[in-house]
């Protein structure tokens, strides 16, 4: 726990820190950090606030992962590190391992889980499952009437759609051997607009496992929501806390709902 008598945010916080060419791709504007772009050095002002885990989210290529592999180790004695590369593309069971042996605590699939599954449950099957988390990058399917009609995966960042619905799609996340998944609304990241709770629950009940709510948080309420009116284990933030908006000494003093 963060060190107080009872549990709070910062115990089911997940801070993502997006990564390109081994500098984070925007300055932070966390008092304290004397280099904004250096995500090392963000990661531990994350850690010394009580955070235990981020998402460190790399969107370069397997051909940068010698550069991965220095930040993994570099934020490893401090935390626990989720990390995505290629938008959550491992090329082999042994490039998976590469990471983990960085020191990352587990690594994201989200592409390959569509182009190449076997390989997603060959390296939950040597590392573990909670070595291995999904991520459902989902953007909001209409009817022909305007209306909700579900959500579509999409991969490659939230960028190509797959067709595939994202009941199901936990499910695949499930039986492949994935120890958590990562419910992200595409539609919301970057909006301020809160998470989409219905997915979270979608993905909730569609895999029984651990759920991390992700994409439109802006305020520690939304936090909030995203546990009590979503069902998430834990929640992702990622601009309201870089940015320095909302400060890690609000979110961890802010108690979990429901006495958790």
């Amino acid at each position: 726990m963060s060190g107080t008598d009872s549990p709070t945010l910062i115990d089911v916080l997940i801070p993502c820190v997006d990564v390109s060419v081994g500098r984070s791709t925007e300055a932070t504007g966390i008092s304290g950090v004397q280099d904004p772009w250096n995500p090392v050095e963000l990661v531990r002002r994350y850690a010394e606030a009580g955070v235990r885990r981020v998402l460190l989210d790399f969107m370069d290529t397997w051909e940068r992962v010698d550069e991965a592999v220095r930040i993994i180790a570099g934020v490893a004695p401090s935390v626990e590190a989720v990390v995505s590369l290629h938008h959550g593309r491992i090329p082999s069971v042994e490039a998976c391992g590469t990471l983990l042996e960085a020191g990352a605590a587990a690594v994201s699939v989200s592409t390959s889980v569509v182009t190449d599954p076997d390989t997603v449950s060959a390296a939950t099957a040597r590392f573990g499952c909670d070595r291995v988390v999904g991520t459902v990058n989902a953007r909001v399917r209409h009817d022909g009437h305007g209306g909700h009609d579900g959500w579509t995966v999409y991969v490659d960042g939230g960028e190509e759609a797959t067709g595939i619905d994202v009941v199901p799609f936990g499910r695949t996340l499930a039986e492949l051997g994935c120890g958590m998944v990562i419910a992200n609304c595409a539609d919301r990241e970057g909006t301020g607009l809160g998470f989409d709770h219905a997915l979270t629950r979608a993905l909730v009940d569609a895999t029984g496992l651990p759920v991390v709510a992700s994409g439109g948080s802006r305020s520690i309420e939304d936090l909030h929501l995203g546990i009590t009116a979503g069902g998430a284990s834990y929640v992702l933030a990622n601009r309201m806390l870089h940015s320095g908006r909302v400060s890690l000494q609000d979110v961890r003093r802010s108690p979990l709902p429901g006495g958790r």
